[in-house]
C-alpha cells in the first residue's frame, strides 16, 4: 500500500441473479435463462496533500500492473455526485472483459454519501431472482473518525469481477 494511505474502511457486494428462467431453472418449464454473480469489493483510503498529484500515482502504480485504460465516468447520482475514472485491464489480460476498477474521491470527507457513491452497497431487492453471497456495508461513520488536519480526504477504490456469466439456452 502507498505510504500516503491510510486504511479507512471497506464494503462487499456480492451477489448472483438470474433472470429470464420460466421455470427452467428450477424445473418444468422450457425457457433459458441467464445467471450472473460479481462481487464488488470497496476499499477506502483518507489520505492528505494533492489529489492530482495521488491520483497521478496511483494511474502509473495500475498501469505497471497491467491496468491500462483510464476513462473518466459518471459517478451514481448524477453532477452531484464524485469524480470517477474507470480502469480497464488490456484485451488479452485475464480477467478482460470480466473485471473493472473505479477510482473516485472526495476532496473533503464531508462530500462523501456513501449511498450514492462508487462502491455502495444497494438495497437488497428481489430475493427470488437474487442470491446475496456477502453484503458489508461501509460504516460513514468509521470511515469519517479516519479522516484529520493531515488525511482530510477520502480515496475510493472499487474492484468489480464477474466470476459466473452464462445463458443456458432453453
Amino acid at each position: 500500500m502507498a505510504p500516503w494511505l491510510n486504511a479507512s474502511g471497506r464494503s462487499v457486494f456480492n451477489v448472483c441473479f438470474v433472470a429470464g428462467s420460466g421455470g427452467s431453472l428450477f424445473g418444468g418449464g422450457s425457457a433459458g435463462y441467464d445467471i450472473q454473480c460479481n462481487r464488488t469489493d470497496t476499499r477506502y483510503y483518507t489520505y492528505g496533500g494533492s489529489t492530482t498529484a495521488h491520483v497521478g500515482q496511483l494511474e502509473r502504480a495500475l498501469g505497471h500492473m497491467g491496468w491500462g485504460t483510464f476513462t473518466s465516468a459518471s459517478a451514481r447520482g448524477g453532477s452531484a455526485a464524485l469524480p470517477v475514472v474507470a480502469v480497464t485491464p488490456p484485451a488479452g489480460t485475464p480477467p478482460a472483459g470480466k473485471s473493472t476498477l473505479q477510482i473516485s474521491w472526495a476532496e473533503h470527507g464531508s462530500q462523501l454519501d456513501l449511498g450514492r457513491d462508487i462502491g455502495a452497497v444497494p438495497p437488497l431487492a428481489a430475493p427470488q431472482r437474487n442470491t446475496y453471497i456477502e453484503v458489508l456495508r461501509p460504516s460513514l461513520k468509521g470511515i469519517l473518525s479516519r479522516l484529520s488536519d493531515t488525511h482530510s480526504h477520502v480515496l475510493i477504490i472499487a474492484l468489480t469481477a464477474t466470476y459466473a456469466d452464462r445463458t443456458v439456452p432453453a
